[in-house]
């Protein structure tokens, strides 16, 4: 009956809870692994192009990234350094900060951004497929994301994926509203990828959510 139920619902509601603290304990470790000791890819690709961003170098000039060569390996000189910024101008709002910073302080800084990302993708999930579970699916919610390969890997290397996860999410769930262009313009400074949601939104016809992202382009531009 009801009892029965509710033991049940306790204790599912503890076994998520003991994999959550087990998820977080993981990730910690992991965190604290890659501040100590730092792997070239991809957090220090983001903090040279992000150092050279606020020191007032050509980040498209591929020799004036050889200043950061020393002690770096040979792929990395080559697929990094030589080749220049991979991404468009305006990523530098998001990176130059970075550069501001020393690359333990700017790791500290950039994981701290990304969880708090990873978080609000967790809640925005749950409020827009799971809400009426209560906080049981959100314990599931956030612990099915944890359990991804890909969210180990985006902590793992220091990506931005938790970021463009959640532009995603923000532009399905306003794809109707004018801010969705709003929410596709952002996503353009993280991955440039994301602009494949302006075609999505010319096949719904929402031209207010294109003008306000043309509109947020611009701004983003200035």
């Amino acid at each position: 009956g009801q009892t029965l139920r509710g033991w049940r619902r306790n204790l599912t509601g503890l076994g998520a809870l003991f994999a959550l603290v087990y998820q977080v304990r993981f990730y910690g470790k992991l965190v604290l692994q890659h501040v100590r000791q730092i792997g070239e890819w991809d957090f220090m690709c983001f903090w040279t192009w992000g150092r050279m961003g606020a020191t007032g170098l050509d980040f498209y000039n591929p020799a004036a990234g050889l200043v950061f060569a020393q002690g770096r390996s040979d792929e990395f000189i080559r697929e990094t350094l030589n080749t220049g910024f991979w991404y468009p101008p305006q990523t530098m709002l998001m990176l130059t900060p970075l550069g501001h910073f020393s690359p333990h302080v700017a790791l500290i800084g950039w994981y701290a951004v990304q969880f708090s990302f990873l978080i609000a993708t967790a809640i925005l999930l749950w409020r827009m497929f799971a809400q009426r579970s209560g906080a049981l699916g959100f314990l599931a919610v956030i612990l099915l994301v944890l359990a991804l390969h890909g969210a180990q890997e985006t902590i793992e290397y220091a990506q931005s994926t938790f970021i463009a996860l959640f532009l995603t999410l923000l532009v399905w769930k306003d794809k109707l509203l004018w801010r969705a262009g709003i929410w596709a313009s952002l996503g353009l400074i993280v991955k440039p990828y994301m602009a494949i949601w302006l075609l999505f939104l010319v096949l719904l016809r929402n031209w207010k959510a294109l003008v306000a992202a043309a509109g947020g382009f611009l701004v983003i531009c200035l």
